[in-house]
């Protein structure tokens, strides 16, 4: 009985410290966000009026040119003339 209330008191240890990680993860994350949002308003100074419509994603993914989606774009053949279609 003595063993069961043990198990049972470290359970609830555990539970409570995988709640308050969890927890801080989450805090530590919304940080990052809202520091990287204010580096990019800093970026774009406040004469930019997207500052504000500005995704709160990591800069990597938040514009797609052509060459980014389309690797292909980059090869030799695109330096030379396009021959048309027959």
């Amino acid at each position: 009985e003595v063993f069961a209330l043990l198990e049972q008191k470290a359970n609830t240890a555990l539970v409570s410290f995988f709640f308050e990680l969890n927890t801080a993860l989450i805090l530590i994350q919304i940080e990052i966000r809202s520091y990287e949002l204010i580096n990019l308003r800093k970026s774009l100074g406040p004469s930019s009026p997207k500052s504000h419509l500005m995704p709160l994603h990591h800069p990597k993914h938040r514009h797609h040119h052509d060459e980014d989606v389309l690797p292909y774009h980059r090869s030799d053949d695109e330096a030379k003339p396009r021959r048309p279609y027959v």
